[in-house]
């Protein structure tokens, strides 16, 4: 049996494909777990035990001939998957969940026995041949509302259970760390500028830290993009008790630095993902701009400092986190990682819990979430009024004829769309909407109007809770 497994995006996002190529691998012992990244990021599979063959894409060279010459860029690529598809895989899984990677889905899974993620029809339409495709496609970003993290969506897709020894330490890697100190990590840095602090703000909380005595070095970790970070950081501490790594460390170096860290601090990154597969303690540092359920750390001891945005950072707070941490007495508004889905424990409330509910309603058959909300009524009148329309207009068409009836099923989709702009809320149930006809495989006309029909019907009973006439919240609360 051969397993190719489909993963275009960073480093961060390879590292959280391990602990599910290890889960398949424990569930078929005989198989061979294949990977496909690209090129720069493959390095990020050194010490997974598991993996038989890395297939790398050279995505510049790809895209240098695509400038050259469309008919040589195409030929390239079209060269190299044809050198995939002759391993005659029998599992495909694209974890990149990217419209790009469906392409590489549908043309190596043609002869497989199974896909899971994003692919394509026959007719090279976008299609999402199973649920958790469908839910990612709808409700995971940094726009919705999903609270499941990525490891746990991708398993459920796959249907596989994971366990503690699939989120294990590279094989071959050093257990030892350079540094004989105890000592912290920071990375100051990340993938880009809104998942971080400024290097101003970085500074002081690293001062503020240090000016306690807790007798535990900073060790600055990072690339070599972000090297000019640190001066600032030195402006303000002393070099003593600074440790700058930054841009001086391969990946496999920086497995046993982050491993034998009382505590890893830092934002959105790759190290973040790291401290899952050396269980080292991580306070990950979050904002509105990012999604730390989806992304952020599941080692035990581990918490969120969720803030608005970095620029509404107190340094004092982060600082105290940190102190509190590394005094197990952690501060009452951190979030902390826990063996659960979702993989964090609220003990206060968000501002969007009424939509995570909502979500949970929808998908996962639980009550519907009481809400005062008056524009969101408005929202949920106006897309019935619409969808009960799409509604007419499809039957109308089996009646009378689907060709008549194209460009007025094209102008209700986009009144459908646009009840977006009363309610944001009542997005949930346009991307579920959006994704169940996205499902819907090429057919005949009528075929496929008879499948929208039975979409929009079905999100018509998805709405009723909040659509009964003097519905009281206890008749919304139950309902369903």
């Amino acid at each position: 049996m051969k397993i190719l497994i489909i993963q275009l995006a960073r480093l961060g996002d390879i590292y959280m494909s391990w602990p599910i190529a290890r889960a398949m691998k424990r569930k078929y012992p005989e198989a061979e777990i294949h990977f496909l990244v690209r090129e720069r990021f493959a390095s990020a599979l050194e010490g997974l035990e598991c993996v038989h063959q890395v297939h790398k894409l050279n995505t510049p060279a790809v895209f240098e001939k695509l400038m050259d010459s469309i008919e040589d860029g195409v030929e390239c690529l079209g060269t190299f998957l044809d050198a995939l598809q002759a391993k005659k895989f029998d599992t495909v899984v694209n974890l990149s969940f990217s419209p790009v990677s469906s392409y590489f889905t549908y043309y190596l899974g043609q002869t497989a026995k199974e896909t899971f993620g994003y692919t394509r029809f026959s007719d090279s339409s976008f299609a999402l041949t199973d649920a958790i495709s469908a839910y990612y496609f709808s409700q995971v970003g940094v726009e919705k509302h999903n609270r499941f993290h990525l490891i746990d969506i991708f398993a459920s897709m796959i249907g596989i259970d994971l366990d503690s020894d699939d989120f294990a330490y590279p094989v071959g890697f050093t257990f030892s760390s350079p540094i004989k100190d105890s000592y912290i990590t920071v990375q100051l840095g990340a993938s880009t500028a809104n998942k971080t602090l400024t290097p101003f703000i970085w500074a002081r909380v690293i001062k503020n830290f240090l000016s306690a005595h807790m007798g535990y070095k900073v060790v600055l970790i990072g690339s070599k993009e972000e090297q000019d970070l640190v001066s600032e950081i030195y402006a303000f501490n002393s070099h003593t008790d600074i440790i700058n790594l930054v841009g001086k460390t391969s990946i496999s170096e920086l497995f046993p630095i982050i491993k034998n860290a009382a505590l890893h601090v830092g934002g959105d990154s790759l190290c973040v993902q790291i401290t899952n597969l050396t269980k080292t303690p991580c306070l990950n540092l979050s904002f509105e701009s990012v999604k730390f359920w989806e992304t952020g750390p599941r080692t035990k001891g581990s918490y969120v400092l969720l803030n608005i945005q970095p620029s509404h950072v107190e340094s004092t707070e982060i600082a105290s986190a940190i102190k509190g941490l590394l005094s197990k007495k952690p501060l009452p508004q951190l979030i902390e990682a826990v063996q659960n889905m979702p993989a964090y424990d609220l003990k206060f409330n968000l501002i969007n819990d009424f939509e995570w509910a909502l979500v949970k309603a929808i998908y996962l058959n639980e009550p519907y979430p009481v809400t005062e909300d008056l524009v969101f009524f408005k929202g949920i009148e106006k897309l019935n009024q619409t969808n009960s329309l799409i509604i007419e207009t499809l039957e109308s068409a089996l009646d009378n004829g689907v060709g008549r009836f194209v460009k007025i099923l094209a102008s209700c989709d986009e009144a459908f769309m646009g009840v977006r702009q009363i309610s944001p809320k009542v997005s949930i149930y346009i991307d579920w909407c959006l994704a169940e006809k996205i499902k819907v495989a090429p057919l005949t006309e009528i075929e496929i109007v008879e499948s929208y029909l039975k979409v929009h019907n079905e999100l018509k009973l998805l709405m009723r809770p909040y659509l009964l006439e003097d519905n009281t919240q206890d008749e919304v609360k139950n309902h369903g």
